[in-house]
């Protein structure tokens, strides 16, 4: 990583009913405010039984394991715990007002 901070723009946790694959395409569906039909198939960008396989909730936990992967002109991480991260490219983001500069 560069060492800059892109904003996220959601953080999604993978629920006990559903697949890292559908938890990952509903988050950047999300953060795109799009439909999740409307998106690239994940399998464009990642093979979806090895990502189902890495984050399957029914094996043992890998708090540790992170993997990150571009979709859909999004960043996405994917946590050990459950936790997806969806951040937009910054000329994308939400801008935030420097209150010194007035």
């Amino acid at each position: 990583m560069d060492g800059i901070s892109t904003p996220a723009a959601g953080v999604r946790q993978i629920r006990g009913d559903q697949n890292a694959t559908d938890a990952v395409v509903l988050a950047v569906a999300e953060a795109r405010n799009v439909d999740p039909l409307e998106l690239e198939p994940l399998y464009n960008v990642i093979d979806p039984d090895a990502l189902n396989a890495i984050f399957s909730s029914a094996g043992p936990t890998h708090d540790s394991v992170e993997l990150e992967f571009a979709m859909a002109g999004c960043q996405v991480t994917v946590r050990g715990t459950g936790e997806i991260r969806v951040a937009l490219p910054p000329t994308e983001a939400t801008a935030v007002a420097d209150p010194l500069e007035n």
